[in-house]
């Protein structure tokens, strides 16, 4: 209900914008579509710049994970993870199979693709001897049960600036909004989190980044209250210049859910960098990167599909997304820490990254707390 509360109360927010440019509602009802630019040198240096930024932050990530030393853990994988792996190759095969008999299949492929994506995740947590989603099911059932309201919201601000729509999918029935929408969209919150717990379980991210650069701001009230004004303010201002503010779809909600997280003294997607501990901010992070790399890849040859329209990066392209995109999810795997927070964090009253997962069993082989380097 709260989730519920605030999604509603946020979503007001654009329509401010809209009314301050003289626009209704009303509209918004059809998706924006940007005439598309030719692709010229402003462009590409553009994504050049982009990519070397992205260098540039990933290199002390990648250094310090070379570097680091863990316990030689042993690796044994479940029996029921070979029927997960062999359940998302079938359904990824028929996603992209054009084939008239299989047509109906194909076309809802999507759900059974993702939850043998989210199983299959799960065992290679349990291969590392890690509780997977699997283990936590008040923690899974909550997750599916937010994640199509999650999406909704963020279809609902894509209507303001038109960065992506479905080709082949119809919205128009309450049939076609749980078969095209709720029910796929149910996925997106337990994949990204079944995602992150793979990163997390993984012995050398956990001992690269248990312990690393402290983050404590100097003044928490002050930034939270500077994450909430221009969190809001991004949103208003959305639908006044979509053209330029589009990245704001991801970066406002975050600024402000996490700032009114801070506010609260509520667990946030960040909490765990006062003290150094930098494990969920990268795990969530890599998760949503993965899962991104995954629905690109996955919806490139499937139908129905989505498609963007992204102004000034549409090029160097990665399946239909341009390659500067995949920076969206970065911020995107904070958005769903920050609900994971919301739910499970401030239900036990302490910072997500305060609650690895409980491992099964030590499954550690003898020398390995001595600093024998992980494999």
């Amino acid at each position: 209900m709260l989730l519920a509360a605030l999604t509603v109360s946020v979503g007001r927010l654009p329509l401010i914008g809209a009314w301050l440019v003289g626009r209704s509602a009303a509209e918004f009802e059809a998706p924006l579509v940007w005439p598309t630019a030719p692709v010229g040198p402003p462009v590409w240096w553009l994504v050049v710049l982009g990519l070397v930024v992205a260098a540039a932050l990933a290199w002390p990530v990648l250094s310090r994970l070379q570097r680091a030393k863990a316990p030689r853990s042993s690796w044994m994988w479940p029996r029921w993870g070979w029927a997960a792996l062999a359940w998302t190759g079938s359904w990824w095969v028929l996603a992209w199979l054009d084939v008239p008999a299989l047509a109906l299949a194909r076309r809802h492929a999507f759900v059974p693709l993702w939850l043998g994506f989210i199983v299959s995740c799960c065992a290679v947590v349990e291969a590392w001897g890690r509780a997977s989603l699997l283990r936590r099911p008040r923690e899974a059932w909550a997750l599916f049960a937010v994640s199509s309201l999650f999406w909704w919201f963020f279809e609902y601000l894509n209507r303001f600036v038109g960065s992506w729509d479905y080709r082949g999918a119809s919205f128009d029935g309450p049939w076609d909004v749980v078969l095209h929408g709720a029910l796929p969209f149910a996925t997106v919150l337990p994949a990204v989190v079944a995602a992150k717990d793979v990163v997390r379980a993984w012995p050398r991210a956990d001992a690269a980044f248990a312990s690393w650069r402290v983050v404590a701001p100097r003044s928490p009230r002050a930034l939270g209250w500077l994450g909430v004004v221009g969190g809001a303010a991004g949103l208003v201002c959305l639908p006044v210049w979509p053209t330029v503010l589009f990245p704001l779809v991801w970066l406002a909600p975050l600024l402000l859910l996490t700032g009114a997280q801070g506010l609260l003294g509520a667990p946030h997607a960040f909490s765990g960098l006062g003290r150094g501990d930098w494990r969920d901010v990268l795990a969530y992070a890599l998760g949503a990167l993965l899962c991104g790399v995954c629905w690109e890849g996955w919806n490139f040859w499937s139908a129905p599909k989505w498609e963007y329209h992204v102004p000034f990066v549409s090029a160097l392209h990665v399946f239909e997304m341009p390659v500067l995109g995949y920076g969206g999810y970065v911020p995107f795997g904070w958005e769903c820490a920050a609900v994971v927070a919301l739910l499970v964090g401030a239900a036990e009253r302490r910072p997500v990254a305060e609650a690895p997962a409980p491992a099964l069993s030590p499954r550690v082989l003898p020398g390995g707390p001595s600093g024998a380097r992980g494999r």
